[in-house]
C-alpha cells in the first residue's frame, strides 16, 4: 500500500500539549512575569489539570475535549498516512470531518467558560444574556450559588492561549486536508489564526464600543434603544454649522481631502526627489524627510505655534521687517492643513519610495527606445505604475486626517471635526459614551466609501514590474522641469523641517519658552539626569522610566505589526477565500476610529475574563501592534502589486514548500515595503497619543503621556527635551531597520539621475 503524507503536523500536538501542561489562568502578576512561573504548577499558576481538581468543574467539558481532540488528531493522522484510495480514503476524509468538528467544539467551550465566569461569579455580559431568556430573578439565584460555592476565574493564561493556537492549527490542517484554500496548509493556518486576532483585538473591542450607539442609558439603567443613533446622527450641528459655515461631518471631509492630496503629492515629490534626481545621494534628505513622523503629536503643533503664533518667530520677523500685524491665522483651516501636511506627509514619502524602487527600469527603457520623450515616458508609464502606491498613500493619508485628534485640538480654533467632538463626548461635560460611539460610526462609514472607491478604482488595472527577471536597464531621467519642480520642493520641505525642529529644540534648553529666553540646562538635568549611588548608576531623570517603557512596548509591537500586516497582505492579495475582504476592512477599523475610542474600547473588552490585559504592558503592545496594522498591510499590497504572482507558482512547481518559497522568492523583493512597515509602526507606536491616554498606568507610562502632562502643567522645557529623546531615539531605530533589512535589489547597472 503507497502511503500518502499525514495531513496534521506536529505543531498542533505541540500546542495542545503545552495547553495541559502550561498555567492555565493569568495571575495578577501577569502570564509573561517570572512571578507566575515561580508559582507554577502552584496556587495560581495551575495547569488544566490541576485546575480541575481546585473546585473549576466548568473546565472539564475544556479537558475532556482536549483530550478527545488530540486523541482523534492523532488517529487520524496515521489514518490518512497510510490510506491509498478507496474505502481507507473515504475513511480518512470521514475522520477529518469528524476532527473539524471536535476541533470547533473545543474552540467553543474554551470560549464559552471563558465569557460566563469571572472573578466575581457571573460575568455582566453573561448576567445580562441569560436574565433575557430565564428572568433576572432566576439569573441572581445562580449568582448567589456561584458566589457561594467560591467558584471564580480569572482571565486566560498561557496555557489557555496555547489551547487556542493548537486548535486553530489543527483546524487549518484539517481544513486544507479536506481542500480548503486549494489544499495550502500555510495559507489555511495564516487565515484563521490572523482571523481570530483581527476578531479578538478589533473586532470585538471596538464593536462592542460602537454597540453603545444603540444604546440609552448608564450603567444598570442602560437599555437597547434602536432609534437612538437616529437622534444622535440627526443633530443640526453635524450637518451645517452657525450662519454660513460648514457643519462638523463637512469640515471632516473637507480637511481629509486637503491634507490626503497635499501629503501625497508632496510625499510623492519628495520621493521622485530622493529616487530620480542628485538628491538622493545626500542621506539627509531621507532622514529629514521623515523627521515628522518620528515626533510626538505634541512638538508638530507646539512647533507651528512658536513659529507662526502671535508671538512666533516667523511672525515677530515679518512684524519687525515688513510691518506686518500679528494674527491668529494659524488657529483655524491653514494652521490646522499645515500640521496634518508635515504628520502625513512621511508616510506617504516611504511608500512611494518603495513603489518606485519596484518600478523595473527595463519597462521605462522600452518606452524611451520608441523615441518618447521623458515627459512622455512619466506620463504614460512611470506615473500609472506608481497608482497603487499614490492610492494607498492618499488613502492612509485620508483616513489619519478624518481620525486626527491632536492637531485639531491644539490648531482647530473654531474648526470643529469628529475626532474632537467624539473626545469631547466622551472626557467633557457630556459623558456621552453613546453620542461618542455614534459619531464613530459615521467616521467609520466615511472610511469605509474611501475603501470601497479605492478598491474599485483600481480593481481592473494590472501593475506588475517585477516578473523575476534581471533587469540591467538605466533609470530613465525625468523631464528636466519636473525635475528642478521636485528639487525644489524638497529643498524647501528640508528648510522648513530644519527651522521647525530647530526652534523646538532651542525652547527646550531656555528657562521658560515665550517669557525667560536665558539659556539654560536644567530641564536636561531634571528630565534625564544621572547619578552615582552605592548600588552604582543610577537612572534619576524624571523621563527615563516612561522613555523606556515606550521604547520597550514600541520595539516589542513593531515586529508583529510589520510581519503581521504584509502576511495579511500576502493573504489577501494572492489567495480566493470566503471573507478576505470583510477581513480587510475589520484591519481598517482601529485606523478609521478616533484612538480615544479605541483606547476606551480596549479598557471595556479586556478589563475582565476570558482576557484580562488592563493596567499591563501587554494592553499597551496589543493596541499599538492592531492600531498600526492597517499601515503595514497597504504597503504590503502596493508592493505586491508590483510583483508578479509567477514567481511564488514558479517555486511551487518546483515542490517547494509555500513557507519557504516565500522567503527565497517573494520576501527578498518586499524588503521597502518590510522597512515602510516596521519604520512607521515603530514611531506610530512611540509617538501614538490618543489611545494611550486611557491605558496608561502609573507603573506603564508611555513617554508621550508624560510629555503631554508636563505640557498641561506648562513644565514646556521639559516636555520638549522629552521629545526630542525620542525622536533621536526613533532616528536610531530608523537607521538600524534600514541597515538590517537593505533595500530592493533589480540588478541596475547605473542611475540616469537628473541633475
Amino acid at each position: 500500500m503507497t502511503r500518502t503524507p499525514s495531513p496534521i503536523g506536529p505543531a498542533p500536538a505541540l500546542c495542545l500539549a503545552a495547553g495541559l501542561l502550561l498555567p492555565w489562568h493569568v495571575t495578577e502578576a501577569g502570564w509573561w512575569r517570572a512571578a507566575t512561573w515561580a508559582a507554577w504548577p502552584g496556587e495560581g499558576a495551575q495547569p488544566l489539570l490541576l485546575a480541575l481538581s481546585g473546585a473549576m468543574p466548568w473546565l472539564l467539558p475544556v479537558a475532556l475535549l482536549l483530550v478527545m481532540t488530540a486523541g482523534w488528531a492523532a488517529a487520524t493522522g496515521r489514518l490518512a498516512a497510510r490510506a491509498a484510495g478507496g474505502a481507507g480514503s473515504r475513511w480518512a476524509g470521514a475522520a477529518l470531518i469528524g476532527l473539524i468538528g471536535l476541533t470547533l467544539a473545543l474552540l467553543g467551550a474554551l470560549l464559552a467558560q471563558g465569557l460566563v465566569i469571572g472573578p466575581r461569579g457571573l460575568l455582566p455580559g453573561a448576567r445580562a444574556l441569560l436574565g433575557g431568556w430565564f428572568g433576572p430573578e432566576v439569573v441572581q439565584g445562580w449568582q448567589d450559588a456561584i458566589r457561594e460555592a467560591g467558584w471564580r476565574q480569572h482571565g486566560l493564561g498561557a496555557g489557555a492561549l496555547a489551547t487556542v493556537l493548537g486548535a486553530l492549527l489543527l483546524l487549518a490542517q484539517a481544513l486544507a486536508a479536506r481542500g480548503a484554500f486549494r489544499g495550502d496548509r500555510f495559507a489555511a493556518a495564516l487565515a484563521l489564526v490572523g482571523g481570530v486576532a483581527v476578531a479578538t483585538f478589533i473586532a470585538w473591542p471596538v464593536g462592542g464600543m460602537l454597540a453603545s450607539a444603540l444604546r440609552e442609558g448608564q450603567g444598570a439603567d442602560a437599555h437597547w434603544a434602536p432609534a437612538a443613533l437616529l437622534q444622535r446622527l440627526a443633530s443640526p450641528e453635524l450637518w451645517h454649522g452657525p450662519g454660513a459655515s460648514l457643519g462638523v461631518v463637512a469640515n471632516t471631509l473637507l480637511l481629509a481631502l486637503a491634507a490626503a492630496a497635499a501629503s501625497t503629492l508632496l510625499g510623492f515629490g519628495l520621493a521622485l526627489a530622493a529616487e530620480r534626481t542628485r538628491l538622493g545621494r545626500w542621506k539627509a534628505v531621507g532622514l529629514l524627510a521623515v523627521l515628522p513622523v518620528v515626533t510626538p503629536p505634541f512638538v508638530v503643533g507646539l512647533s507651528i505655534i512658536l513659529l507662526f503664533g502671535r508671538h512666533g518667530a516667523v511672525t515677530q520677523f515679518l512684524d519687525w521687517a515688513f510691518a506686518i500685524p500679528a494674527s491668529r491665522w494659524v488657529y483655524g483651516w491653514p494652521g490646522l492643513l499645515l500640521a496634518q501636511t508635515m504628520a502625513f506627509t512621511p508616510v506617504a514619502f516611504l511608500m512611494l519610495r518603495g513603489t518606485l524602487q519596484g518600478i523595473a527600469p527595463s519597462i521605462e527603457q522600452a518606452a524611451g527606445t520608441l523615441r518618447a520623450p521623458p515627459a512622455m515616458v512619466f506620463r504614460r508609464v512611470t506615473l500609472p505604475l506608481c497608482a497603487p502606491g499614490l492610492a494607498n498613500a492618499f488613502l492612509l493619508a485620508m483616513v489619519e486626517s478624518m481620525a486626527d485628534f491632536g492637531n485639531p485640538a491644539l490648531l482647530g480654533g473654531q474648526i470643529e471635526v469628529l475626532s474632537t467632538q467624539i473626545y469631547f463626548a466622551l472626557v467633557g461635560a457630556q459623558q456621552d459614551a453613546g453620542r461618542a460611539a455614534a459619531l464613530g460610526l459615521l467616521l467609520l462609514a466615511m472610511t469605509a466609501t474611501v475603501f470601497i472607491l479605492q478598491t474599485v478604482g483600481l480593481a481592473r488595472a494590472q501593475y506588475t514590474t517585477i516578473a523575476g527577471k534581471a533587469d540591467g536597464a538605466l533609470t530613465t531621467a525625468l523631464p528636466a522641469g519636473l525635475a528642478r519642480g521636485v528639487t525644489g520642493l524638497t529643498l524647501g520641505w528640508l528648510a522648513l523641517t530644519v527651522a521647525v525642529y530647530g526652534t523646538v529644540l532651542a525652547a527646550g534648553f531656555v528657562k521658560q519658552v515665550g517669557l525667560d529666553h536665558t539659556p539654560t540646562l536644567q530641564h536636561l538635568r531634571e528630565a534625564f539626569g544621572l547619578e552615582r549611588g552605592e548600588l552604582g548608576l543610577v537612572w534619576s531623570g524624571a523621563a527615563w522610566k516612561p522613555l523606556f517603557t515606550t521604547l520597550w512596548a514600541a520595539g516589542l509591537a513593531a515586529p508583529f505589526t510589520a510581519l503581521g500586516g504584509l502576511a495579511l497582505a500576502w493573504l489577501i492579495e494572492r489567495r480566493r477565500f470566503a471573507g478576505r475582504r470583510l477581513l480587510e476592512f475589520t484591519v481598517l477599523l482601529t485606523f478609521a476610529i478616533p484612538g480615544t475610542v479605541v483606547g476606551l474600547a480596549y479598557i471595556g473588552a479586556f478589563n475582565l475574563p476570558p482576557i484580562e490585559l488592563t493596567g499591563t504592558l501587554g494592553v499597551l503592545i496589543a493596541c499599538f501592534i492592531f492600531r498600526d496594522l492597517p499601515v503595514a498591510m497597504r504597503a504590503g499590497s502596493a508592493a505586491l502589486a508590483q510583483v508578479d504572482a509567477s514567481l511564488e507558482e514558479a517555486a511551487a512547481t518546483l515542490r517547494h514548500a509555500p513557507w519557504p518559497a516565500l522567503r527565497r522568492a517573494l520576501l527578498p523583493l518586499l524588503k521597502p515595503a518590510l522597512v515602510v512597515a516596521l519604520v512607521v509602526s515603530l514611531v506610530r507606536a512611540a509617538t501614538s497619543l490618543s489611545p494611550v491616554v486611557f491605558l496608561a498606568t502609573p507603573e506603564f507610562t508611555p513617554v508621550t503621556v508624560w510629555v503631554i502632562e508636563r505640557a498641561e502643567s506648562a513644565q514646556y522645557g521639559l516636555a520638549i527635551i522629552a521629545s526630542a529623546a525620542l525622536v533621536a531615539a526613533m532616528g536610531l531605530s530608523i537607521a538600524l531597520i534600514q541597515r538590517l533589512v537593505g533595500e530592493r535589489q533589480i540588478r541596475r547597472s547605473a542611475q540616469a539621475l537628473s541633475s
